[in-house]
């Protein structure tokens, strides 16, 4: 008999706690771990959206653990997987991505894909996202652990970057790797005002603006049943000539296509941008489910 166990980021977002209730509804979870960043942002409204997730779970006789997401990836690696190493092998591992960092998820993945557990990927997107800004002031680039490539001498650089809302992340990547080449993988459709809000044109021009000529658009969807990874797989198909840094800054499903297709190509390097700043009114209500079979 399969054992269930439900892996969520709280946040103070709408979707976080709806999704929650949403992921109980269609699990039969046995236990629930909870992600924490230690000090995050808007700190008040998450503790009461843990409350909350506390609250489920006691009423559903559902194990509740918590982990604390530090500022140490060593430290954070050892905790992951130490937790992951206690999974029994009939466990099926559900991952709520929705309001996950994604260096969060790719350090999961990374333990995840050492164990033969059945791994599935659930994703709430927002009913809308708020109309001006949603994230400010990023931190310097990172590359992940155990996940910085392999640098060869004598190949130029290349940044491939899914885009998202905030174009300063477009231009910190660029400005701290100073790239010979930019490849640009931009969402495609008329969703959240995205054509206007991620125009391909706008991250050319940051691009140009810090000094890379060579700069290459391209039409990906991180909301369809591969959550981009085709696209992704095929870009970095084509850039054996390059050192490649790759990062996700588009649709959070993304970071699952990146993953999957990094799987392919471990050479290359995984870059994050955390923000200093995130709107309180970052997006609201609950709109569809999309669930993928990661492993």
């Amino acid at each position: 008999m399969e054992n269930n166990v439900i892996i969520i980021c709280p946040s103070w977002e709408d979707r976080s706690l709806l999704g929650f209730k949403r992921d109980c509804e269609d699990v039969k979870a046995d236990k629930v771990i909870a992600l924490r960043k230690e000090h995050p942002i808007n700190e008040t409204e998450i503790l009461t959206c843990v409350e909350k997730i506390t609250e489920i779970c006691s009423k559903q006789s559902i194990v509740f653990k918590e982990l604390m997401w530090r500022d140490n990836p060593i430290e954070n690696s050892g905790d992951l997987n130490s937790f992951i190493n206690e999974l029994e092998q009939n466990t099926v591992v559900h991952i709520d991505i929705t309001t996950m960092p994604r260096d969060i998820i790719w350090t999961l993945l990374f333990f995840l894909n050492q164990r033969s557990n059945k791994v599935l990927i659930r994703y709430y997107q927002p009913n809308s996202y708020h109309d001006t800004w949603l994230s400010k002031e990023p931190y310097s680039p990172r590359l992940l652990l155990k996940h910085s490539g392999i640098i060869e001498l004598g190949k130029p650089q290349c940044v491939v970057i899914i885009t998202g809302f905030d174009e300063e992340r477009t231009r910190q990547i660029v400005s701290k790797f100073e790239p010979q080449k930019v490849v640009l993988c931009v969402q495609k459709g008329e969703q959240y005002n995205n054509t206007q809000r991620n125009e391909a044109s706008l991250h050319e021009s940051i691009c140009r603006s810090v000094g890379v000529t060579d700069v290459s658009p391209f039409e990906i969807d991180c909301y369809g049943t591969d959550f981009g990874e085709d696209i992704i797989d095929g870009v970095l198909s084509s850039l054996s000539d390059y050192n490649v840094i790759l990062a996700s800054f588009g649709p959070k499903p993304s970071a699952i296509g990146v993953y999957k297709a990094y799987q392919r190509h471990t050479e290359i390097a995984l870059c994050y941008v955390p923000c200093k700043e995130y709107n309180k009114d970052y997006c609201q209500g609950i709109g569809d489910l999309l669930v993928m079979r990661y492993k």
